[in-house]
This record gives structure tokens, C-alpha cells and sequence, in this order.
């Protein structure tokens, strides 16, 4: 390959997605803002540096994962645009918690929408997840911990391409 055709090729590659990301290591395009999932105890606190491990034992929140998460969901967006597309709170539709990753399918924030109209309001506890939660949430339904009465394993759950959505009502 001719050296300028490299240096085009690098071009190319270096206008890709870019996403900004505030100290916190969030994305500051959209902000995260609840999951309820599971029941609430003395031990839900998240602590942003605790590993998924800890967590495995010590929370019943995927908000320790969420910045992360964020940053996981914003380039799965910028690099297939068609794939999950944010969301936010609006008329009927409110976030259960700090940690819900506001991402989904088109067609699925077409559904969630449609049912905000039709039922009044949806408590949206959980959307899109990133596997790393997946495994959480799967751990500790696998241990009975935290109230999960069923969670799929990882990398099989529809909430990893943001076709599911947990809701609260």
C-alpha cells in the first residue's frame, strides 16, 4: 500500500465517532438517572470504585456500573446509530432509581411511548444493559439475593440490544 493511501485510510478512521466524557467518566451527552432493581437494603449503597465482584456480594444496585455503562451505551450508539437510541423522562414515562441506562431499539422506545399514552405513565426500573450488569443481576438471582425472581444469563438477555425493559407498574 502507497504511504498516502495510509495516511487517508488514518484519516478516515480518526473523523469516526467521538463522545465526550465528563471527569466521572460518564457521557455528557444524556444523563443516567434510576433502577430500582431488587429490594432495598442497607448494603445497596454503591461505592463508583468498588469492582463487579464486590458488588456480587455486597450491593443490590447496578449504579456502581453506570458510568461505565453510559460510556458503553453512547458508543454502541455512535458506531450503529440504528441499533439503540437515548431517551429521556418526559409526559408518563419516569426513571426508579439512579442507575437506569436511558437507551433502547427505535421500536422499543416506540412501544414504551406508546404505553406511557395508553396506561397514563410507565416506571421505567431497568432498560438497556451492558453485560457486566447483565452478570450482576444474574448473580444475584442465581444466590437469591436482592428480590430477582428471574434474570436471563449473560449475553442472552434481551435488555444487552435493548429490545427489554423492566418497569415498575
Amino acid at each position: 500500500m502507497k504511504p498516502t493511501r495510509v495516511i487517508v485510510a488514518l484519516a478516515v478512521l480518526a473523523t469516526g465517532c467521538t463522545v465526550e466524557y465528563d471527569e466521572g467518566g460518564g457521557a455528557t451527552d444524556g444523563d443516567y438517572h434510576g433502577e430500582g432493581m431488587g429490594e432495598s437494603t442497607d448494603d445497596t449503597k454503591s461505592d463508583t470504585r468498588m469492582t463487579v465482584g464486590a458488588a456480587v456480594t455486597r450491593t443490590c444496585t447496578t449504579s456502581s456500573l453506570a458510568p461505565l455503562s453510559m460510556q458503553i451505551a453512547a458508543e454502541v450508539q455512535c458506531i450503529a446509530p440504528e441499533s439503540l437510541q437515548a431517551f429521556s423522562e418526559s409526559d408518563g414515562i419516569t426513571f426508579v432509581g439512579p442507575s437506569v441506562i436511558p437507551y433502547l431499539a427505535p421500536d422499543g422506545i416506540a412501544g414504551l411511548q406508546n404505553a406511557a399514552i395508553i396506561e397514563g405513565s410507565v416506571q421505567v426500573v431497568s432498560a438497556y444493559r451492558t453485560v457486566a450488569q447483565q452478570y450482576l443481576i444474574y448473580r444475584w438471582y442465581r444466590a437469591g439475593r436482592c428480590g430477582i425472581p428471574v434474570a436471563a444469563q449473560p449475553g442472552a438477555s434481551n435488555h444487552e440490544s435493548g429490545r427489554a425493559l423492566d418497569v415498575q407498574n
